[in-house]
This record gives C-alpha cells, sequence and structure tokens, in this order.
C-alpha cells in the first residue's frame, strides 16, 4: 500500500524537468466549441523571449492524412499565420495564450479531431527558440464511444452528481478483466477560497479500500461498473473551496491489482 500511495502522491506533481504547463479553458470541450489554451513557457528555451510567438499544431488523434494545421508555415508572419499567433499575458510574459474552435481552425470533421498537438516556436525554427516539449490536448468527442473510462455527463460542476464508468471489456490492464468487485481510489487538486491551490486524498486513509462500501462500484452487467457521487460531499471541500480536478484508479479490494490512472475536471466558474 505505501508503493502505491507513493506512485499516486508523485502523479500529482509536475514531471521534473517538465516545466513547460498547458491548460485549456473549459478543462473539458469538443471540436466545435471554443476554448482557450494557456501554456507557460517558464524552463523551456522561450522562457524571457520579447519577441512574437506561434503556436505550431496538429492532429494527434482521429486525423489521417492532412494533419498539420493550416497555419503550419514556417518562417511565421503574415496573414496565414495570423490565426496562430499567441497573445503575451500582460503580467507574466511567460504566459500565452490562443482561443480557437478546433473544426474552425483545423479546417476538418470532428470525426477527425480527437487530441490536438501543440509547440510553440519564435517566427522561426532556426531560431531554435521554442517550447521544447510537445503536448497534447485531449477533445472530447461529440458522439459516445466505448472506452475503458468515463464520465456521465462529461461537462459537469463539483455540486452535480457525476457517474464514473469502468469498462472491463476495454480495460488496457489484464488483471482488471478477470476482477469481479472493483473499487474507487480517488484523489483531488482545487483551489481553495483564498485563491491557494490544495492536492488531497481523502479516501485513501484506509489500508484496505474493499473494506470501504461506498468505494465500491456497483456491476452493470456486461463488464460496466459505476460509481455515483456529488464530488464536494463526497470529497467533504472546505466551503468556498472548488475542485479543479479528479483523479481515480479502478482496482480490486487489496489494491494489487488496478487500471491506469484517469482524470475528470469539475466545471469551475469564470
Amino acid at each position: 500500500m505505501k508503493n502505491i500511495l507513493k506512485i499516486l502522491l508523485l502523479a500529482l506533481l509536475p514531471l521534473a524537468g517538465n516545466a513547460q504547463t498547458v491548460t485549456t479553458s473549459p478543462a473539458v470541450f469538443t471540436a466545435e466549441d471554443e476554448v482557450t489554451i494557456t501554456v507557460n513557457v517558464t524552463g523551456t528555451r522561450l522562457e524571457g523571449y520579447s519577441g512574437d510567438v506561434w503556436m505550431w499544431s496538429w492532429l494527434a488523434e482521429g486525423c489521417t492524412t492532412n494533419c498539420d494545421a493550416p497555419t503550419n508555415i514556417d518562417p511565421a508572419g503574415g496573414e496565414n499565420t495570423d490565426a496562430a499567433k499567441m497573445t503575451r499575458d500582460a503580467e507574466d510574459p511567460d504566459v500565452y495564450s490562443i482561443t480557437l474552435v478546433p473544426v474552425d481552425f483545423f479546417g476538418k470533421a470532428p470525426s477527425e479531431i480527437g487530441a490536438i498537438g501543440i509547440k510553440l516556436k519564435s517566427r522561426s525554427w532556426t531560431d531554435g527558440i521554442e517550447s521544447d516539449n510537445d503536448r497534447v490536448i485531449a477533445v472530447q468527442p461529440l458522439i459516445y464511444i466505448p472506452s475503458e473510462n468515463r464520465t456521465f455527463p462529461v461537462k459537469f460542476t463539483d455540486e452535480d452528481v457525476v457517474t464514473l464508468f469502468f469498462d472491463q471489456n476495454l480495460t488496457s490492464s489484464s488483471g482488471m478483466k478477470s476482477v469481479t468487485e472493483i473499487y474507487a481510489y480517488l484523489f483531488i487538486s482545487g483551489q481553495n477560497a483564498d485563491g491557494t491551490d490544495f492536492q488531497d486524498v481523502p479516501r485513501t486513509q484506509w489500508s484496505d479500500v474493499g473494506s470501504s462500501p461506498e468505494l465500491k462500484l456497483t456491476d452493470r452487467g456486461d463488464g460496466i461498473y459505476s460509481l455515483s457521487l456529488i464530488p464536494e460531499v463526497f470529497f467533504d471541500v472546505t466551503e468556498g473551496a472548488a475542485i479543479t480536478k479528479i483523479s481515480y484508479i479502478f482496482r480490486n479490494a487489496e489494491g494489487t491489482v488496478q487500471s491506469d490512472t484517469f482524470e475528470a475536471f469539475p466545471l469551475t466558474e469564470e
């Protein structure tokens, strides 16, 4: 149990040497939604750069041909790359953002936009000034696609009832395919009323999760299991605090077999 807990706690922290961070608003979006992508380039070759910056992007999932954005032109500049030009934050010059609608930006059907890959760069690749590492942003499909894990509804607040589903038939963990009683191991990130961030593991105080019936998933038949909860009640967050991310693992009662770690992002007030 100590080793599992250590792994989970490390998963909550930024990867060493992985300074560049990418966030989206909203956190969950489809190919037809307007989304703002924000990139903090601290720790990359773009840190401290004062010139113009562009986003180099491509469709990392779902697309089969011509998957680069039409704005992927080097060197950048002019009308054909204006849509990919990043806006520098007025307070933090190492933070950039761009707002777009994926179907319009890429000129592709929603079915071809499963994930967006991005990288920031100066006007020309020959400058050697870029954000170092590629980043991939998941895009929510418009239609239901069977998967190992999903939430319903896709978009929810921490005050709503949300159901976590696990499809045993599609799990990538061979051990989980034969587990008959499945439990959830959950932990959260959020923001306190004073604006400070918090991370918590409020449902991991038991060495044997199987002794906690509220963590047991309901067997819905045909290999489908589910757990419903109201985030702010289930995690007992303090007044004024908001949950920004729920991370969870499906596992057997003893924790000796488990799935990958999944994430859900409650909507927060703008």
